[in-house]
């Protein structure tokens, strides 16, 4: 046993300065009322004894019997408590008187070596006046010493120290073996017990259980103690089971999530610069949609020119048809008047045949005439025939200009609807745009997002890690405890639920 760190030499100790404060306290208040009663009893002595020296002395100095008077005095200065007794006259004369010296030996007075021997060993002085019929006759003085005092009161403390000491040894001895056997032991059997149970045997303390004292009170609480423990362990254990499970499942969850992350995430950086590519694509479009929509307007304003244009060949068109017409009844009126004048020109010939000579001239000149107007006949036929060919040609003309009005008219009227749908494909193409770019704009929330999401997996990775090396730790500990039946059918049980 180490008694340094006992708990009943602590207690004995304890026991031991608590008595001996009380012993001490007790011892001083006991030795202050002895001291006090004895005091009394030797102040009432020496009145006592003056007293009945003096009624003593009375006769014996009356008579001036120094015998009787040196008799009374050895007499009563046996006891060991008078110091010295004084015997004077009326008049204050030392008459006779005996001391005791430094070994305690009785002598006689020396007058001179009172206040000495008052100084030194004196306590109480008293004196009596000795009386016969009423006339004073002398004096008798006593010193009373407390040496004898002193040294009984010592010796009843050093006896009352002793007997202490005893009883408070008996005391502590039954009271140390009373601990051992009651306290001590059953705490030191159950501090080995909690050893073997530190070491993991969960076995409860069977000794001192059915003890009804606190001792057996301790030791059912930790019976139930061990009990719960063990229940707990076992819960434990089948909760590190589940955990682990848990944790492995979780784990395969884990590394499925971050591989279908991370291809998700390289779907959504592809998906990205695909919108972005199709972003400048579309913007492209626009712009080219733009382009093309202006040079519709453009193409449909020169088709409306041209359409001006070809109203203005139709009229002219049509004003050279009716200028032809109007040659050919000129030609008509010419050709008439040529025939006339042919006619005339015949009449001409055949009056200047009439006139012979006289008309060959006439005739001449008639058949020139004949023959201009013969040649202004035929150029009139070939003006008319060639006003015919043009007039053919111009209403050729008039149908192809009327075609290419009306081709141009539906051309007009396809560039307008082309350029309606044009503007419409723009600002089909613009909201497009400003949907794609709320799309990238999502799109690229959806990435920081899911590299958010990938961080926090590998935070979650790192704290599953975590989890199943606490569990491996905890199992190791759980290990340590008598506790693996209960673990082995937890663990089937745990198999079974799953």
């Amino acid at each position: 046993m180490n008694f340094k760190n006992s708990i009943v030499l602590k207690v004995v100790a304890v026991l031991f300065v608590g008595i001996m404060i009380l012993s001490s306290s007790f011892g001083v208040f006991s030795y202050l009322i002895e001291y006090s009663n004895e005091k009394n009893k030797l102040v009432r002595y020496a009145e006592d004894l003056s007293k009945r020296l003096s009624e003593n002395m009375s006769i014996a100095l009356w008579n001036i019997d120094s015998d009787a008077i040196e008799k009374n005095i050895l007499v009563e200065i046996e006891n060991e408590n008078v110091l010295a007794i004084i015997l004077t006259n009326d008049k204050n004369e030392f008459l006779n008187g005996k001391f005791k010296n430094n070994k305690w030996e009785i002598s006689e007075f020396i007058p001179e070596k009172e206040k000495e021997l008052l100084n030194k060993r004196g306590f109480i002085t008293k004196e009596k006046i000795i009386e016969v019929d009423g006339k004073v006759i002398g004096k008798v003085r006593l010193i009373i010493t407390n040496y004898f005092l002193n040294k009984y009161i010592f010796s009843l403390i050093i006896r009352t120290i002793i007997q202490t000491l005893i009883l408070t040894l008996f005391t502590l001895i039954i009271v140390y073996f009373t601990l051992s056997y009651f306290l001590i032991n059953p705490i030191s059997e159950l501090s080995n017990h909690s050893l073997l149970v530190a070491k993991g045997d969960l076995v409860t303390f069977k000794k001192y259980a059915n003890n009804q004292t606190e001792i057996g009170v301790l030791i059912r609480n930790f019976n139930k103690m061990i009990e719960n423990f063990e229940s707990i362990s076992t819960r434990i254990n089948l909760v590190v089971l589940e955990l682990t499970k848990i944790v492995k499942d979780n784990k395969n969850v884990i590394d499925e999530i971050s591989d279908i992350s991370s291809n998700e995430a390289s779907s959504i950086e592809e998906i990205s610069a695909s919108l972005i590519e199709s972003a400048s694509s579309i913007k492209s479009i626009s712009n080219n949609t733009k382009i093309s929509s202006s040079k519709l307007s453009e193409g449909a304003e020169k088709a409306k020119h041209g359409f001006t244009l070809i109203d203005k060949i139709i009229s002219s068109i049509e004003e050279l048809t009716s200028h032809s017409k109007n040659i050919k009844n000129s030609l008509e009126l010419i050709y008439d008047i040529t025939e006339e004048t042919d006619m005339l020109a015949l009449n001409a010939s055949i009056e200047a045949a009439k006139a012979g000579d006289y008309g060959k001239g006439f005739s001449v000149v008639a058949a020139e005439i004949r023959k201009l107007a013969e040649k202004s006949q035929a150029t009139a036929k070939e003006i008319n025939s060639r006003i015919d060919k043009n007039d053919e040609i111009v209403e050729v003309a008039k149908e192809v200009m009327e075609t290419s009005q009306k081709t141009i008219k539906e051309i007009l009227e396809t560039t307008v609807s082309s350029d309606r749908i044009l503007s419409e494909i723009s600002l089909a193409i613009n909201e497009q745009s400003l949907g794609q770019s709320e799309i990238i704009k999502s799109v690229d929330n959806i990435n920081e997002a899911m590299q958010k999401l990938l961080e926090t997996i590998d935070k979650m990775k790192s704290n599953v890690k975590v989890i199943d090396d606490t569990s491996s730790n905890l199992i190791n500990i759980l290990d340590i405890f008598n506790i693996n039946e209960n673990a082995e059918s937890n663990e089937q049980t745990v198999s079974e639920n799953s």
